[in-house]
């Protein structure tokens, strides 16, 4: 089966939520310890980003970082 970009956006965004909800952290949490490691991201701001599924693999990896999620390094 072929995928579309707005699939895979869709699925980006559903991963991105449920490692946030596997951490027990919302958006206000993740901007503070985002934040905490240097970089300034408002809570409004990645909502936005997450919630449209459009963002770079550098913006998935640094969220994934900083929610433990296990990446190599």
């Amino acid at each position: 089966k072929r995928l579309s970009m707005t699939e895979y956006e869709k699925r980006a965004k559903v991963y991105l939520k449920t490692q946030m909800a596997k951490a027990d952290i919302d958006y206000p949490k993740l901007a503070e310890q985002l934040k905490e490691k240097g970089v300034n991201e408002s809570r409004e701001n990645l909502a936005n980003k997450i919630n449209r599924g459009k963002f770079s693999f550098a913006f998935a990896l640094m969220i994934l970082d900083t929610l433990g999620v296990a990446i190599d390094r």
